[in-house]
């Protein structure tokens, strides 16, 4: 077997590396030297600097780092000033995922990440690779994964695509205008805000803020309102060019993900890994009848910001078919609803009667604590009294209506060799399907209170990229429980 020479990324992987490097010294010179820096021309100087810095050690990066395929392996050597050599057998590979950020699309290059068991040391990336080179390493992945009587049709034949689905425009925009994300785009806009009006010139600077003062309330309530509407429709656009064009397809037994306006993203990804599925419903996706589907996996599948630990296989489908939608691509699973309540007899009563004396317990705390600082420091607050008074209504009567939500919601469900659980957390329901031998553990929790009433806390725990997901169900009937923990034990 002959080994390939060792090759480096096209010259165009430098442009990333060079952007990585700036982004991460620019914010905190921007927070730091930059901000009580009153000299623009040492401001721009440091800038200069900074890209500099950035230029020289892009291109270093990029130099040193270079990366050799074979039949079984891929393997590379990595690192300026301390070598790295990483060697990852395509045997072990759960995932591929490849984005194209606009700036490569000219280049027709994609920046590739590739996953193994989910652990950060065990995942490889590439700043840039030519489609003719990631398809090289796709085809070598799939012959090493492919069972040997089966290799040569592999090797002879395009692989069938067996499964496809494409998500229409009209339920983007229903998931996208449902999103609360535009809260913390809000946000984001006021922080920007007033960080860059420290960068403006001192007469302009202060001419803004007489204009502001000089306002009055209707004035800034149309300014907040501006600031909401540009915040909702950042957030719609973005949710919308980030899942534009999704499509799903089953090709043998890999998932192949496309997705994005601006920056296209592929994910190849093995159904074998998939250690549970999630179906998630916000609370306005519950009035609007819609579902978003994710996997967990041995590897988590994170973009480049690690914004997100599940890979999305399904951002957006309608309830009603969703398990008819998604049955093809993940044939062994039965996607039904449950329909169990496993709960005992006064459970709603119990969790509301503990939530409520834990809200008082709290409140008491900030009440306590609220009126030593005003004795100690003399400081008082107007209307504090009337304010204190509602955030204790506003804290209890939330806490009770979610755990009223939360128990209403909770379903157990065994369904041959799956387990289903459903469950709420602030109002979004959770509902998982999971393998019987993809189930990590299961522990159960009696509280003291309620010995003898045979009434118990069920914690089951499933993997979740290289860590875990902790499933809780409260106030279960004992029996019921102890026959799921029966049915989990007891493999034929």
């Amino acid at each position: 077997m002959t080994k390939e020479i060792g090759h480096r990324q096209p010259k165009v992987a430098i442009i990333r590396e060079v952007l990585n490097i700036f982004v991460s010294l620019i914010w905190p010179a921007f927070f730091g030297i930059l901000r009580f820096s009153g000299s623009r021309v040492f401001q721009l100087g440091i800038v200069v600097i900074l890209l500099l810095v950035s230029l020289a050690f892009g291109f270093l990066k990029w130099y040193f780092f270079t990366y050799i395929t074979t039949e079984h392996e891929i393997s590379l050597k990595r690192g300026i000033f301390a070598k790295k050599h990483v060697h990852l057998p395509f045997e072990r590979i759960q995932t591929i995922t490849r984005n194209q950020p606009i700036y490569f699309q000219p280049f027709d290059v994609f920046h590739v990440t590739i996953e193994t068991s989910g652990k950060s040391q065990d995942k490889i990336e590439f700043s840039a690779l030519t489609l003719p080179q990631i398809e090289h390493i796709e085809n070598l992945r799939r012959r090493s994964q492919t069972k040997s009587a089966e290799v040569i049709k592999t090797l002879s034949e395009q692989p069938a695509i067996v499964a496809s689905y494409q998500i229409n425009d009209r339920d983007l925009c229903l998931f996208a205008l449902t999103s609360l994300g535009s809260l913390g785009t809000v946000g984001a806009i006021f922080l920007i805000f007033s960080q860059v009006q420290e960068f403006l010139p001192a007469t302009l600077s202060r001419q803004f803020t007489a204009w502001l003062n000089q306002q009055n309330v209707t004035i800034f309530i149309g300014l907040v309102m501006i600031f909401i509407i540009f915040g909702f429709l950042l957030s719609f656009f973005k949710l919308y060019s980030q899942y534009f064009q999704f499509k799903i397809s089953r090709i043998g037994q890999h998932l192949a993900i496309t997705r994005g306006l601006f920056t296209k993203q592929n994910v190849q990804l093995r159904v074998s890994r998939v250690q549970a599925v999630h179906f998630q419903q916000s609370l306005l996706r519950r009035l609007v009848k819609l579902v978003s589907v994710d996997v967990l996996l041995a590897s988590s599948v994170n973009n480049t910001k690690g914004e997100v630990k599940q890979t999305s296989i399904m951002p957006v489908v309608r309830m009603s078919s969703a398990g008819e939608v998604i049955q093809p691509f993940l044939p062994q699973y039965h996607f039904i609803n449950p329909t169990n309540s496993m709960n005992a007899n006064r459970a709603l009563w119990y969790r509301l009667n503990m939530i409520f004396w834990l809200d008082i317990f709290i409140a008491s705390l900030i009440w306590v604590t609220y009126y030593i600082i005003k004795w100690a420091i003399h400081f008082h607050l107007t209307y504090d009294l009337p304010l204190l008074i509602i955030c204790t209504i506003l804290l209890i009567g939330y806490s009770l209506l979610a755990s009223w939500w939360q128990m209403m919601d909770q379903r157990i469900q065994v369904d041959g060799q799956y387990l289903i659980v459903q469950l709420s957390s602030n109002f979004t329901k959770h509902t998982y399907y999971m393998p019987r031998e993809k189930i990590q553990s299961i522990a159960t929790l009696r509280s003291m209170l309620l010995i003898n009433k045979q009434i118990t806390h069920l914690h089951i725990t499933v993997r979740d990229g290289d860590s875990a997901r902790r499933l809780t169900l409260r106030y279960l009937q004992e029996p019921l429980v102890k026959k799921i923990n029966s049915w989990i034990v007891d493999v034929k």
